[in-house]
Protein backbone atom coordinates (compact mmCIF):
# COMPACT_ATOMS: atom_id res chain seq x y z
CA UNK A 1 0.00 0.00 0.00
CA UNK A 2 3.16 2.44 -0.72
CA UNK A 3 3.06 4.59 2.95
CA UNK A 4 -0.53 3.98 3.37
CA UNK A 5 -0.32 1.36 6.48
CA UNK A 6 -4.12 0.21 6.66
CA UNK A 7 -3.58 -1.20 10.00
CA UNK A 8 -2.28 2.18 11.31
CA UNK A 9 -5.62 3.63 10.04
CA UNK A 10 -7.96 1.42 11.68
CA UNK A 11 -6.23 1.04 15.26
CA UNK A 12 -6.21 5.22 14.77
CA UNK A 13 -9.88 4.65 13.92
CA UNK A 14 -10.35 2.72 17.32
CA UNK A 15 -10.77 -0.95 15.78
CA UNK A 16 -8.37 -3.53 14.90
CA UNK A 17 -7.09 -5.78 12.77
CA UNK A 18 -5.66 -8.81 11.85
CA UNK A 19 -4.89 -11.69 9.39
CA UNK A 20 -4.19 -15.63 9.71
CA UNK A 21 -3.57 -18.70 7.65
CA UNK A 22 -5.43 -21.71 8.20
CA UNK A 23 -5.54 -25.39 6.00
CA UNK A 24 -8.10 -23.80 3.66
CA UNK A 25 -8.30 -20.03 3.15
CA UNK A 26 -6.93 -16.75 4.54
CA UNK A 27 -8.71 -14.69 6.63
CA UNK A 28 -8.35 -10.84 6.44
CA UNK A 29 -10.87 -8.59 8.47
CA UNK A 30 -11.28 -5.52 10.34
CA UNK A 31 -13.09 -4.25 13.29
CA UNK A 32 -14.33 -0.69 13.10
CA UNK A 33 -17.17 1.83 13.68
CA UNK A 34 -19.18 1.60 10.81
CA UNK A 35 -18.35 5.13 9.90
CA UNK A 36 -15.34 4.24 8.60
CA UNK A 37 -16.43 1.75 6.02
CA UNK A 38 -14.61 3.65 3.06
CA UNK A 39 -11.60 4.01 4.50
CA UNK A 40 -11.32 0.39 4.72
CA UNK A 41 -12.80 -0.26 1.71
CA UNK A 42 -10.86 2.15 -0.24
CA UNK A 43 -7.50 0.66 1.36
CA UNK A 44 -8.43 -2.95 0.77
CA UNK A 45 -8.89 -2.59 -2.75
CA UNK A 46 -5.49 -0.95 -3.00
CA UNK A 47 -3.99 -3.31 -1.40
CA UNK A 48 -5.89 -6.30 -3.71
CA UNK A 49 -5.18 -4.09 -6.67
CA UNK A 50 -1.25 -2.77 -6.54
CA UNK A 51 -0.08 -4.37 -3.19
CA UNK A 52 3.55 -3.03 -3.04
CA UNK A 53 5.78 -5.91 -1.42
CA UNK A 54 9.30 -4.79 -0.69
CA UNK A 55 12.47 -6.58 0.05
CA UNK A 56 11.76 -4.30 3.73
CA UNK A 57 8.41 -6.05 4.52
CA UNK A 58 9.36 -9.17 3.25
CA UNK A 59 11.86 -9.84 6.03
CA UNK A 60 9.62 -8.31 8.42
CA UNK A 61 7.13 -10.97 8.01
CA UNK A 62 9.86 -13.40 7.49
CA UNK A 63 11.15 -13.08 10.90
CA UNK A 64 7.65 -12.32 11.96
CA UNK A 65 6.58 -16.31 10.95
CA UNK A 66 9.63 -17.14 12.25
CA UNK A 67 8.96 -15.54 15.80
CA UNK A 68 5.44 -17.31 16.02
CA UNK A 69 6.23 -20.72 15.00
CA UNK A 70 8.85 -20.72 17.41
CA UNK A 71 6.62 -19.31 20.56
CA UNK A 72 3.77 -21.46 19.02
CA UNK A 73 5.63 -25.06 17.64
CA UNK A 74 8.94 -25.22 18.29
CA UNK A 75 8.53 -24.40 22.07
CA UNK A 76 5.59 -25.48 22.83
CA UNK A 77 5.27 -28.90 24.32
CA UNK A 78 3.55 -31.61 22.41
CA UNK A 79 3.08 -29.18 19.74
CA UNK A 80 5.41 -30.47 16.93
CA UNK A 81 4.86 -34.12 17.08
CA UNK A 82 1.45 -33.26 17.02
CA UNK A 83 1.47 -30.70 13.73
CA UNK A 84 4.47 -31.89 11.96
CA UNK A 85 4.95 -35.64 13.10
CA UNK A 86 1.37 -36.90 13.80
CA UNK A 87 -0.60 -34.90 11.42
CA UNK A 88 2.09 -35.39 8.68
CA UNK A 89 1.10 -39.39 9.04
CA UNK A 90 -2.25 -38.88 9.46
CA UNK A 91 -2.88 -36.67 6.84
CA UNK A 92 0.02 -38.17 4.14
CA UNK A 93 -0.85 -38.34 0.51
CA UNK A 94 -3.00 -35.30 1.29
CA UNK A 95 -2.34 -31.45 0.37
CA UNK A 96 -2.63 -31.17 5.13
CA UNK A 97 0.26 -33.50 5.30
CA UNK A 98 2.05 -30.40 4.96
CA UNK A 99 1.92 -27.54 7.93
CA UNK A 100 0.44 -24.51 7.93
CA UNK A 101 3.26 -22.71 8.86
CA UNK A 102 5.86 -24.34 7.27
CA UNK A 103 9.38 -25.63 8.12
CA UNK A 104 12.37 -23.76 9.39
CA UNK A 105 13.87 -24.97 5.86
CA UNK A 106 10.73 -23.15 3.94
CA UNK A 107 10.78 -20.26 5.43
CA UNK A 108 14.57 -19.77 5.02
CA UNK A 109 14.61 -20.95 1.62
CA UNK A 110 11.08 -18.63 0.28
CA UNK A 111 12.36 -15.51 -1.49
CA UNK A 112 10.09 -12.44 -2.48
CA UNK A 113 9.58 -13.87 -5.98
CA UNK A 114 7.56 -16.60 -4.18
CA UNK A 115 5.62 -13.96 -2.31
CA UNK A 116 4.74 -11.86 -5.53
CA UNK A 117 3.89 -15.10 -8.08
CA UNK A 118 1.49 -16.51 -5.08
CA UNK A 119 -0.03 -13.14 -4.91
CA UNK A 120 -0.32 -12.67 -8.64
CA UNK A 121 -1.86 -16.37 -8.56
CA UNK A 122 -4.40 -15.87 -5.52
CA UNK A 123 -5.07 -12.75 -4.69
CA UNK A 124 -7.64 -11.56 -7.23
CA UNK A 125 -11.55 -10.35 -7.47
CA UNK A 126 -12.83 -13.82 -8.18
CA UNK A 127 -10.77 -15.97 -5.58
CA UNK A 128 -11.74 -14.39 -2.59
CA UNK A 129 -14.65 -13.62 -0.42
CA UNK A 130 -15.62 -9.87 1.10
CA UNK A 131 -18.62 -9.88 3.96
CA UNK A 132 -19.45 -7.00 5.43
CA UNK A 133 -21.75 -7.34 8.64
CA UNK A 134 -22.85 -4.79 11.29
CA UNK A 135 -24.71 -1.34 11.08
CA UNK A 136 -24.89 -0.91 7.62
CA UNK A 137 -27.53 -0.53 4.65
CA UNK A 138 -26.87 -2.94 1.97
CA UNK A 139 -27.69 -0.86 -0.40
CA UNK A 140 -25.30 1.66 0.18
CA UNK A 141 -22.53 -0.95 0.79
CA UNK A 142 -22.68 -2.47 -2.65
CA UNK A 143 -22.73 0.73 -4.43
CA UNK A 144 -19.73 1.81 -2.61
CA UNK A 145 -17.89 -2.10 -2.92
CA UNK A 146 -18.79 -1.22 -6.67
CA UNK A 147 -17.11 2.30 -6.69
CA UNK A 148 -14.10 0.76 -4.62
CA UNK A 149 -13.68 -2.30 -6.34
CA UNK A 150 -15.79 -2.13 -9.64
CA UNK A 151 -12.11 -1.61 -11.99
CA UNK A 152 -10.22 -3.88 -10.43
CA UNK A 153 -10.32 -6.88 -13.49
CA UNK A 154 -10.75 -10.70 -12.79
CA UNK A 155 -7.66 -12.98 -13.02
CA UNK A 156 -7.48 -16.81 -14.21
CA UNK A 157 -8.91 -18.79 -11.25
CA UNK A 158 -6.30 -21.05 -9.64
CA UNK A 159 -7.08 -24.81 -10.44
CA UNK A 160 -8.44 -26.54 -7.43
CA UNK A 161 -6.48 -28.22 -5.11
CA UNK A 162 -6.20 -32.03 -5.88
CA UNK A 163 -7.90 -33.68 -2.84
CA UNK A 164 -6.24 -37.40 -2.51
CA UNK A 165 -8.18 -39.91 -0.26
CA UNK A 166 -6.77 -40.21 3.45
CA UNK A 167 -5.10 -43.55 3.81
CA UNK A 168 -7.01 -46.10 6.29
CA UNK A 169 -6.33 -49.31 7.17
CA UNK A 170 -2.78 -48.51 8.96
CA UNK A 171 -1.96 -49.06 12.38
CA UNK A 172 0.86 -46.75 13.66
CA UNK A 173 1.94 -47.04 17.61
CA UNK A 174 4.60 -44.61 18.20
CA UNK A 175 6.60 -42.80 20.92
CA UNK A 176 7.76 -39.22 20.48
CA UNK A 177 10.60 -37.65 23.22
CA UNK A 178 9.72 -34.04 23.64
CA UNK A 179 12.50 -32.45 25.99
CA UNK A 180 10.23 -29.35 26.63
CA UNK A 181 7.00 -32.16 27.96
CA UNK A 182 7.06 -32.90 31.76
CA UNK A 183 4.29 -35.10 31.25
CA UNK A 184 3.57 -37.92 29.02
CA UNK A 185 0.15 -37.52 27.01
CA UNK A 186 -1.59 -39.92 24.27
CA UNK A 187 -2.84 -38.52 21.19
CA UNK A 188 -4.99 -40.59 19.02
CA UNK A 189 -6.69 -39.92 15.70
CA UNK A 190 -8.24 -42.30 13.37
CA UNK A 191 -8.31 -40.76 9.20
CA UNK A 192 -11.98 -40.06 7.92
CA UNK A 193 -13.22 -37.66 5.79
CA UNK A 194 -13.64 -33.63 4.60
CA UNK A 195 -16.18 -31.32 6.14
CA UNK A 196 -18.24 -31.63 2.58
CA UNK A 197 -18.36 -35.18 2.85
CA UNK A 198 -21.85 -36.89 3.42
CA UNK A 199 -20.61 -38.47 6.26
CA UNK A 200 -19.57 -35.65 7.90
CA UNK A 201 -22.31 -34.53 9.80
CA UNK A 202 -22.94 -38.31 11.65
CA UNK A 203 -18.83 -38.16 12.64
CA UNK A 204 -19.01 -34.88 14.13
CA UNK A 205 -21.90 -36.06 16.16
CA UNK A 206 -20.64 -39.64 17.15
CA UNK A 207 -17.22 -37.48 17.82
CA UNK A 208 -19.44 -35.61 20.63
CA UNK A 209 -20.62 -38.67 21.82
CA UNK A 210 -17.95 -40.31 22.16
CA UNK A 211 -15.30 -37.78 23.10
CA UNK A 212 -16.88 -34.30 23.62
CA UNK A 213 -16.56 -33.08 27.54
CA UNK A 214 -16.87 -35.17 30.62
CA UNK A 215 -19.72 -36.34 29.97
CA UNK A 216 -18.82 -38.26 27.04
CA UNK A 217 -18.29 -42.16 27.05
CA UNK A 218 -14.66 -42.05 26.53
CA UNK A 219 -14.25 -39.48 29.15
CA UNK A 220 -15.84 -40.85 31.76
CA UNK A 221 -14.69 -44.38 31.37
CA UNK A 222 -11.11 -43.12 31.61
CA UNK A 223 -11.60 -40.82 34.38
CA UNK A 224 -14.84 -42.21 36.71
CA UNK A 225 -15.01 -45.42 35.68
CA UNK A 226 -11.61 -46.94 35.20
CA UNK A 227 -9.67 -43.99 36.89
CA UNK A 228 -6.89 -44.33 34.73
CA UNK A 229 -5.78 -40.62 33.22
CA UNK A 230 -6.39 -37.56 35.19
CA UNK A 231 -8.11 -35.92 31.59
CA UNK A 232 -9.20 -36.84 28.11
CA UNK A 233 -11.45 -35.60 25.66
CA UNK A 234 -11.40 -34.70 21.83
CA UNK A 235 -14.04 -34.88 18.60
CA UNK A 236 -14.61 -34.82 14.91
CA UNK A 237 -11.74 -32.21 13.23
CA UNK A 238 -12.65 -31.47 9.60
CA UNK A 239 -10.95 -29.29 6.85
CA UNK A 240 -12.58 -29.35 3.72
CA UNK A 241 -10.71 -32.32 2.32
CA UNK A 242 -9.95 -34.55 5.10
CA UNK A 243 -10.35 -35.32 8.51
CA UNK A 244 -9.83 -37.16 11.76
CA UNK A 245 -11.28 -38.09 14.59
CA UNK A 246 -9.02 -37.15 17.41
CA UNK A 247 -8.48 -38.22 21.16
CA UNK A 248 -6.07 -36.74 23.62
CA UNK A 249 -5.52 -38.34 27.28
CA UNK A 250 -3.43 -37.96 30.18
CA UNK A 251 -2.35 -40.91 31.91
CA UNK A 252 -2.10 -41.40 35.79
CA UNK A 253 1.72 -42.53 36.56
CA UNK A 254 2.01 -45.98 36.39
CA UNK A 255 -1.18 -46.66 33.86
CA UNK A 256 0.08 -49.04 31.70
CA UNK A 257 -0.19 -47.42 27.81
CA UNK A 258 -1.72 -51.03 26.76
CA UNK A 259 -4.77 -50.70 29.56
CA UNK A 260 -5.56 -47.14 28.71
CA UNK A 261 -5.67 -48.07 24.62
CA UNK A 262 -7.69 -51.21 25.50
CA UNK A 263 -10.04 -49.26 27.56
CA UNK A 264 -10.63 -47.05 24.77
CA UNK A 265 -11.39 -49.73 22.08
CA UNK A 266 -13.85 -51.28 24.25
CA UNK A 267 -15.80 -47.75 24.02
CA UNK A 268 -15.13 -47.73 20.07
CA UNK A 269 -16.33 -51.03 19.50
CA UNK A 270 -19.25 -50.58 21.70
CA UNK A 271 -20.62 -48.19 20.11
CA UNK A 272 -20.34 -50.06 16.55
CA UNK A 273 -21.90 -53.33 17.55
CA UNK A 274 -25.06 -51.45 19.64
CA UNK A 275 -25.00 -48.20 18.44
CA UNK A 276 -26.17 -45.02 20.52
CA UNK A 277 -29.06 -44.22 22.77
CA UNK A 278 -31.77 -41.83 21.61
CA UNK A 279 -30.50 -39.26 24.54
CA UNK A 280 -27.30 -39.47 23.78
CA UNK A 281 -28.30 -38.48 19.65
CA UNK A 282 -30.09 -35.45 21.18
CA UNK A 283 -27.74 -34.13 23.06
CA UNK A 284 -25.11 -33.99 20.96
CA UNK A 285 -27.89 -32.60 18.41
CA UNK A 286 -28.22 -30.05 21.23
CA UNK A 287 -24.82 -29.08 21.54
CA UNK A 288 -24.10 -28.54 17.76
CA UNK A 289 -27.51 -25.98 17.97
CA UNK A 290 -26.12 -24.34 20.88
CA UNK A 291 -22.33 -24.00 18.65
CA UNK A 292 -24.09 -22.59 15.86
CA UNK A 293 -26.08 -20.02 18.03
CA UNK A 294 -22.79 -19.15 19.90
CA UNK A 295 -21.10 -18.61 16.26
CA UNK A 296 -23.78 -16.49 14.99
CA UNK A 297 -23.82 -14.44 18.35
CA UNK A 298 -21.35 -11.87 17.32
CA UNK A 299 -20.43 -9.95 13.97
CA UNK A 300 -16.93 -11.57 13.51
CA UNK A 301 -18.77 -15.33 13.35
CA UNK A 302 -21.18 -14.38 11.11
CA UNK A 303 -18.99 -12.69 8.74
CA UNK A 304 -16.68 -15.87 9.20
CA UNK A 305 -19.47 -18.47 8.51
CA UNK A 306 -20.60 -16.34 6.01
CA UNK A 307 -17.73 -16.70 4.05
CA UNK A 308 -16.54 -20.01 4.29
CA UNK A 309 -20.24 -21.05 3.60
CA UNK A 310 -19.98 -19.26 0.44
CA UNK A 311 -16.40 -19.99 -0.62
CA UNK A 312 -16.95 -24.15 0.05
CA UNK A 313 -20.47 -24.81 0.27
CA UNK A 314 -21.89 -22.39 -2.37
CA UNK A 315 -24.45 -21.14 0.41
CA UNK A 316 -23.87 -18.08 2.28
CA UNK A 317 -26.18 -19.68 5.38
CA UNK A 318 -24.77 -22.87 5.01
CA UNK A 319 -23.94 -22.47 9.09
CA UNK A 320 -27.98 -22.44 9.00
CA UNK A 321 -29.28 -24.81 6.23
CA UNK A 322 -26.32 -27.32 7.68
CA UNK A 323 -28.43 -27.78 10.75
CA UNK A 324 -30.83 -29.79 8.73
CA UNK A 325 -28.38 -32.14 7.62
CA UNK A 326 -27.79 -32.73 11.63
CA UNK A 327 -31.27 -33.28 12.34
CA UNK A 328 -30.78 -36.06 9.18
CA UNK A 329 -28.70 -38.12 11.51
CA UNK A 330 -29.63 -41.25 12.49
CA UNK A 331 -28.49 -43.61 15.54
CA UNK A 332 -28.25 -46.27 12.90
CA UNK A 333 -26.03 -43.65 10.57
CA UNK A 334 -23.45 -43.11 13.92
CA UNK A 335 -23.30 -46.85 14.02
CA UNK A 336 -22.37 -47.06 10.49
CA UNK A 337 -19.81 -44.45 10.74
CA UNK A 338 -18.06 -45.76 13.71
CA UNK A 339 -17.64 -49.34 12.22
CA UNK A 340 -16.61 -47.40 8.62
CA UNK A 341 -13.66 -44.95 10.18
CA UNK A 342 -13.14 -46.25 13.96
CA UNK A 343 -11.52 -49.61 14.25
CA UNK A 344 -8.17 -50.81 15.86
CA UNK A 345 -6.43 -49.54 12.55
CA UNK A 346 -6.00 -45.91 14.44
CA UNK A 347 -2.71 -43.35 14.48
CA UNK A 348 -1.74 -43.52 18.53
CA UNK A 349 1.08 -41.32 19.73
CA UNK A 350 2.45 -41.58 23.02
CA UNK A 351 4.30 -37.65 23.83
CA UNK A 352 6.69 -36.96 26.65
CA UNK A 353 9.70 -37.06 28.18
CA UNK A 354 12.70 -39.38 28.08
CA UNK A 355 11.79 -42.25 30.45
CA UNK A 356 14.09 -43.18 32.91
Amino acid sequence: LGRFKIGEYTEGAGGNMNAGTSYDTTVYYHNIPSNYLDMILWGESDRLRALEITEEAFETQRAAVKSEKNLRVDNVPYAAAIQEDMFGTIFEGTPYEHTVIGSLDDLNAADIGDVKSFFDRYYMPNNCYMVIVGDVDPKEVKTKVEQYFGDIPKGETPPATAHAEQKRGRKVDKTVVDDKAKQAIYVAGWPTVGSTHADAPALDLLGTILLGGESARVPKLLQDDKKLVIGAGGGHLAFMGAGFMFLQAVPKDGVPKADVQAAIMQEVKRISDKGVTDGELNKALNGTLMQTMSTLATNAGRANAIAEGAAFYNDPKHVVSQLEAYRKVTKADIQRVAKTYMDENWVFYEIGPAKE
